[in-house]
């Protein structure tokens, strides 16, 4: 019974290391994997084979001494290959190598753990490059090297007249692939001993091994009786010796196909509205046939709850015209319903389209009997599953309840009806800079400064007074943890026993120091913010304005030297007016002149610097740089003079504007005291621009010949001559602004 479980078993261990020490590896870990192997009780083989190479690994590295360098190291490379019916199980780690001859096909089934092969795998090495690296001999996986080991598992379906070939690298580095496979094609399962032969004649030492495996033809006679009860109990002891319900089914439709001969399987359950869900479906390899299966058949046995036998479904009128069947060409269909406590859960399937008859009333009652040992271990593991999911549900919320006292920010300290400390949590930790070590047991006044501890107590004596369930209490400010300033809220809420006597307090304390620094600094900037628009909103465009509060940076309030235009107005014709008429009549017109100066400055994105009596001085180009601040000046100027000479044929009032501009380089900035500033403009080009305004006749615009060479070809003007400047030696060329170019299109 054991042998027919576990199979057969091949390995190969090569010892690393000095000479005496690797032929000891080498034995023990043969050894060590065998036995582990054969007396587990895992019930997967590729686990059964992991964990034994895991205790191995573990046994051999008990044994290694690193401190002693190479010559203590003792280690090996192994491979093993076990056989149950027709699959194949390999474990690997290291250079040995399992190849598999099928016709006249020859593939290598492992992967070589070296560094050149896995620096070929990802692309960095050519196979040449490989052959004659450095690095070619380093292997990266073996026994006995780290307390870990990384293990291969691989399986493969066999077919008759397969042949498996296990050897350690000292074979394939001397013979290549090609000519591996012609010795095996010539000698079969005798290919052994010529490859290792070969191998020494093209100059291989003696560590060659190479084991051949030939998979014969099984017996046609059916099995007996006893033969089929033994893989009965096999299959039950699967089922119930683990619940990993997919690993076993898996396992189970394997060997029911290998028993039944059928090509293709499934183990279906039904869900919550009666459906038939496949939930483990098997093919055999190179069956030749489309995927699917009779969905027709597994619902009339699921629907009538008795097996379904059929010889030949195309030739059954029961389904001879279903879909699947046709499309598949099926013939041999096997299938039992699971039933357990009067429910069917689910259904058996086998089938097969090579041959009409390949099932018999001897599988069909074997698959009967499994059914029930199905449905039963089903049940346990769908148990199961609840279970570890509900357990996993409570692990959860008591992980999240911790993580949550752990995580929270506030501060959590509850003391008992003498104000000792029974609890003081991380928070509270990093606030108070006090481990909880030192403040459980310890009372409020002994553990926080004092103030803190009078403004607690407090908390507590509001909450004794009013009878409340949780008092929220004023702010607390002051030094803690070693900060200077410190803001904290804080609540009180009493915690009562079982028989609702009060039994202490807890205190939810929230720093809320960075809170109020923030909104401090906020309130700050928005003061700030606030300033610079009152400052600028009276003499600087609204969008100017906004460009200075978005970046406030542009503009250095101490005066700096800027690339400017200046322009000077002034109403000519003005005094007459205001010696006919009143005060208030005077002060009106005024204004509106001024205010139409003012609208057609800032609609050029100009600063009014000031107003000076009738006149005005504007800045254009600051605070803020100004793309073409020349051309802006002489479009605002031009347009004031249009705007006052319609304001004049309205009113009748013969005035006019008598308008300078100059540009040029100046100190622009806030001029005077902290109470009382001015922006404005000094220098050299304020004064020639104050100049030319006081020559302006009315309707004229003055330019100097600094504006004009900058917008020469878009003003166009006439010269008047030289202008004598107060405090500089030469004249000032002066031109007359006559129009403006039509925009280029």
């Amino acid at each position: 019974m054991e042998r027919v479980q576990k199979g057969s078993i091949w390995l190969i261990a090569d010892g690393v290391g000095p000479e005496e020490r690797g032929l000891q590896a080498s034995r023990l870990a043969a050894t060590s994997i065998v036995d582990a192997y054969w007396h587990s009780a895992i019930p997967n083989v590729g686990d059964r084979l992991r964990a034994a190479f895991e205790r191995t690994n573990a046994l051999l590295f008990a044994q290694s001494r690193p401190e002693l360098g190479p010559r203590g190291l003792f280690g090996a490379t192994a491979i093993a290959g076990v056989i149950i019916e027709n699959l194949l199980y390999i474990a690997h780690a290291g250079r040995s190598r399992a190849y598999l001859l099928r016709g006249e096909s020859f593939r290598q089934l492992t992967n070589d753990h070296s560094w050149v092969a896995e620096q070929v795998r990802a692309g960095n090495l050519s196979p040449a490059e490989a052959a004659t690296h450095p690095r070619r001999n380093v292997i990266t996986r073996c026994l006995g090297f780290k307390d870990s080991i990384e293990v291969d598992i691989i399986q493969e379906t066999l077919k008759r007249g397969d042949l498996v070939l296990l050897c350690s690298d000292g074979l394939y580095r001397q013979v290549e692939d090609s000519r591996i496979a012609t010795i095996l094609h010539q000698h079969g399962s005798n290919g052994a001993s010529m490859l290792v032969d070969e191998a020494k004649r093209l100059g291989g030492q003696d560590n060659i091994t190479a084991v051949t495996i030939a998979v014969s033809p099984p017996a046609d006679e059916e099995l007996s009786a006893f033969d089929r009860i033994a893989l009965l109990n096999r299959l039950s002891r699967e089922l119930t010796m683990s619940l990993d319900l997919d690993a076993t089914l898996r396992s189970v439709m394997h060997h029911l196909l290998a028993l039944t001969g059928g090509e293709h399987g499934a183990i279906l359950l039904t869900d919550d509205d009666g459906r038939l869900s496949p939930m483990v479906v098997r093919e055999i390899a190179d069956a030749g046939q489309p995927g699917g299966l009779s969905e027709t058949v597994a619902y009339q046995a699921l629907r009538e709850r008795k097996p379904i036998l059929i010889e030949n479904a195309l030739d059954d009128p029961r389904f001879s015209t279903a879909e699947s069947i046709i499309y598949r060409a099926l013939r041999s269909i096997a299938c039992v319903p699971m039933i357990i406590h009067e429910d069917a859960i689910g259904v058996l399937y086998v089938d097969s389209s090579a041959e009409s008859g390949v099932f018999d009333q001897t599988d069909l009652d074997l698959l009967v009997s499994f059914a029930g040992q199905a449905a039963a271990a089903i049940q346990n593991a769908r148990l199961h599953q609840t279970v570890l999911a509900r357990t996993r549900e409570l692990e959860v919320a008591r992980t999240r309840q911790d993580s949550i006292f752990r995580s929270l920010s506030s501060a959590l300290i509850a003391v008992d009806n003498h104000s000792t400390i029974t609890h003081w949590n991380q928070a509270a930790e990093q606030l108070f800079g006090i481990p909880a070590t030192a403040a459980v047991g310890a009372t409020l006044g002994k553990v926080l400064p004092s103030p803190v501890a009078a403004w607690l107590s407090n908390l507590v004596v509001q909450a004794e007074m009013d009878a409340y369930t949780l008092l929220t209490g004023l702010d607390w400010e002051g030094k803690a943890g070693g900060r200077d300033r410190v803001i904290l809220s804080g609540r009180v809420t009493r915690i009562r026993n079982p028989d609702d006597e009060m039994d202490g307090f807890v205190f939810i304390l929230d720093d809320r120091t960075e809170i109020v620094l923030i909104d401090e600094a906020r309130r700050a900037e928005r003061a700030d913010r606030s300033r610079l628009r009152d400052l600028f909103s009276h003499y600087v465009a609204p969008a100017v304005v906004d460009q200075l509060l978005n970046a406030p940076d542009a503009v250095q309030l101490g005066g700096a030297r800027r690339d400017i235009t200046i322009l000077f107005a002034d109403v000519r014709g003005f005094t007459g007016f205001s010696e006919k008429h009143r005060p208030e009549e005077v002060v009106a017109l005024l204004n509106s002149y001024l205010a139409l100066a003012t609208s057609e400055i800032l609609n050029q994105l100009g600063t009014i610097d000031k107003f000076l009596g009738d006149g005005v001085m504007a800045i254009f180009g600051a605070p803020l740089p100004l793309e073409c601040h020349e051309l802006a000046a002489v479009r605002a100027a031009l347009a004031m003079r249009s705007r006052l000479d319609q304001l004049r044929r309205e009113t009748g009032v013969r005035v006019g504007f008598g308008i300078g501009l100059n540009s040029g380089t100046a100190i622009v900035g806030n001029i005077g005291t902290p109470e009382l500033l001015n922006y404005t403009a000094i220098g050299d080009v304020v004064n020639v621009a104050a100049r030319l305004q006081a020559e302006a006749r009315s309707g004229e615009i003055l330019i100097s010949e600094a504006t004009l060479m900058r917008v020469a070809n878009r003003v166009e003007g006439e010269e008047l001559g030289p202008l004598y400047v107060k405090g500089r030696a030469d004249p000032v060329s002066t031109y007359k602004v006559t129009r403006i170019r039509e925009e280029p299109a």
